[in-house]
């Protein structure tokens, strides 16, 4: 199933990557947003199936700007870091995944983000 993603990720070499990388899965990017008021626009004008949020937007949280966004809209979420600290203590809230990734690293993620979502225990099914 193709999706349409947001990619909320401060440093655009990566952001442009990760979007080649989801294109060649066959998904839509919709947007990349560098700042938490570019995220919460591009969601609210794109409405997009999925969100992959970089946990650190220079200055910004991409945790706020997924808090800020899932206020206003149920959209799944992937955070993104290179601390392994930081994703452990984001496991609670949902699928996270380490920098560097690969491809796989991002199917698992998106297959364990979209299958939790679907399970009757989300309210889904």
């Amino acid at each position: 199933m193709a999706l349409s993603v947001l990619i909320i990720e401060d440093e655009i070499i990566i952001g442009l990557l990760l979007g080649d990388l989801l294109a060649d899965m066959g998904h839509d990017v919709c947007a990349i947003a560098a700042t938490v008021a570019e995220a919460v626009a591009a969601a609210a004008t794109h409405r997009p199936n999925l969100m992959i949020v970089d946990v650190n937007l220079g200055d910004e949280s991409g945790i706020a700007a997924a808090d800020a966004i899932s206020m206003v809209s149920d959209i799944p979420c992937i955070f993104v870091s290179g601390d392994d600290a930081t994703l452990k203590t984001l496991t609670a809230r949902g699928e996270v995944m380490p920098k560097p990734y690969q491809k796989r690293h991002l199917e698992r993620a998106i297959a364990a983000t979209l299958g939790a979502r679907s399970s009757p225990a989300h309210g889904r099914g």
